[in-house]
C-alpha cells in the first residue's frame, strides 16, 4: 500500500468556488448538502493551488492510503 496527499476542505468551507474554479483538473464540487465544496481525492493531484488561495484556510492536505 502506498500513501500520497490530496486536498481535503473542511467545515469552515464558505462556498466561494475560489477553489473550484482555479483547481487543474476538475477535483473539486459543491457537495450534495450544497453548504460546501468537497475534493475528490481520486482525481487531485495535490497541486496546492486550493489551499494557498482559500480565503478562510478550509483546505488542508490529507494522507490516503491507497
Amino acid at each position: 500500500m502506498s500513501k500520497r496527499k490530496v486536498a481535503k476542505i473542511n467545515d469552515t468551507c464558505i462556498s466561494c468556488m475560489a477553489c473550484a474554479q482555479i483547481c487543474p483538473v476538475a477535483a473539486i464540487d459543491q457537495a450534495p448538502s450544497g453548504t460546501q465544496y468537497v475534493v475528490d481525492p481520486e482525481k487531485c493531484i495535490y497541486c496546492q493551488a486550493c489551499i494557498g488561495l482559500c480565503p478562510v484556510s478550509a483546505i488542508v492536505e490529507e494522507v490516503i492510503t491507497e
